[in-house]
């Protein structure tokens, strides 16, 4: 965000803020250039710069600062208690010794497992798409089929 160089308080500085100003203060701390801003709001480049100067103006800026820092925070923290608490969840459905896995549909638990796996970075990804009418990516052979049935009949 860009604040001025001078430091000094322009003579045509705001007294009031406005909804309009608090508008522009809002862009500003978005990260929006000044002149991006008076251009949006049909005003010169000169005059954005006074309103960008007066002391309210500043005061208001700073407090939406502080009030973003905060706000981001709190999703912070509310998105890495959801995660565990997912991934609670979803170790749950896996397990065949829980409510939740004796549950869930087999269909469920490979799609969450591959999820897992995917993740992790164990497992390619496998493309869907065609290419000469054929499948692109790995193949299994029959014998990799039959791994991978006999891994399954473990997971549950």
């Amino acid at each position: 965000m860009a604040r001025p160089r001078s430091g000094k308080v322009p003579r045509n500085a705001i007294k009031n803020l406005t909804p309009r100003h608090k508008e522009m203060a809002r862009h500003l701390v978005l990260g929006e250039r000044q002149c991006d801003v008076a251009r949006v709001f049909g005003i010169s480049q000169p005059r954005m710069s006074d309103i960008a100067r007066s002391p309210v103006f500043i005061r208001y800026m700073d407090d939406l600062e502080y009030r973003r820092e905060v706000g981001t925070g709190d999703v912070r923290s509310q998105v890495n208690m959801g995660a565990s608490q997912a991934l609670d969840y979803l170790l749950r459905v896996l397990s065949k010794d829980t409510p939740e896995g004796r549950e869930a549909k087999v269909s469920t638990k490979v799609r969450v497992a591959r999820d897992f796996l995917d993740r992790e970075g164990s497992v390619p990804r496998v493309s869907r798409t065609r290419v000469n009418n054929q499948p692109k990516g790995p193949h299994l052979t029959a014998e990799d089929i039959e791994e991978l049935k006999r891994r399954a009949k473990g997971l549950f």
